[in-house]
C-alpha cells in the first residue's frame, strides 16, 4: 500500500485467474474519500477507473491489497510471486 493516499489518484488492485498467480486482472480504482467510521478503522472510498459506477469501500486495515503505480510495477516484476502467499478475494 502507498503512504498516503491522494484524493483523485488513481491506485490499483491485483486478483489472480489460476491458484498458480500466472494470470493476473488489474482494476484501476480512483481515490475518492475517507471517512471516519471510528477512531481506529477509517473507511476509504475508491471508484472503478472506466465506464462503470462501481464503488469500492476498504477499512484502513484491508488497504494492503492498494499499489500505487510503482507498487503494481513491482509487483508484477517481483519474481516467484507465488511465494508471496497473496490472497486477495473480494
Amino acid at each position: 500500500m502507498p503512504g498516503a493516499l491522494t484524493i483523485g489518484q488513481t491506485y490499483y488492485i491485483i486478483q489472480y485467474e489460476d491458484e498458480k498467480l500466472t494470470i493476473p486482472m488489474i482494476s484501476s480504482w480512483r481515490y475518492k474519500e475517507r471517512t471516519a467510521k471510528d477512531s481506529e478503522d477509517r473507511e476509504h472510498l475508491f471508484a472503478l477507473v472506466g465506464f462503470s459506477e462501481d464503488e469500492l469501500m476498504l477499512r484502513e486495515r484491508d488497504l494492503d491489497i492498494v499499489l500505487d503505480l510503482a507498487g503494481l510495477v513491482k509487483e508484477l516484476t517481483t519474481p516467484n510471486i507465488a511465494a508471496k502467499g497473496i490472497d486477495h478475494d473480494f
